[in-house]
């Protein structure tokens, strides 16, 4: 976990806290990778989450940009 680190402040993440790869257009990224750490459970709740968080952004950027 926390190998592509997730942040609100994107000059500390890799991912921002929309699932989006910063620094790289139209691209998102729904990983274990992007947690910073495993808690005591299987983190696959948190990953379902993250892809719905993920598609809402993709959907919300298709919408606007058409």
């Amino acid at each position: 976990a926390g190998s592509s680190p997730m942040h609100r402040d994107v000059s500390r993440a890799i991912i921002d806290a929309e699932q989006r790869v910063v620094g790289v257009s139209g691209l998102w990224s729904v990983s274990s990778a992007n947690l910073p750490s495993i808690g005591g459970s299987s983190p696959s709740l948190c990953l379902v989450q993250l892809g719905y968080l993920a598609a809402d952004s993709i959907v919300s950027s298709l919408n606007s940009s058409s």
